[in-house]
């Protein structure tokens, strides 16, 4: 029973990571987009 909760416990966490990675790189493109319009408005 112990090392079964060990494994979904890395299943589970794996799975946010992969979560969490895709989140950062999407809020990235979407940053550096914001910052490429933004930066066209203040010229």
């Amino acid at each position: 029973v112990g090392s079964m909760s060990i494994s979904i416990m890395g299943k589970t966490i794996g799975a946010l990571g992969n979560l969490t990675f895709v989140l950062g790189i999407i809020i990235f493109i979407f940053a550096v987009m914001g910052m490429q319009l933004f930066g066209k408005n203040y010229e």
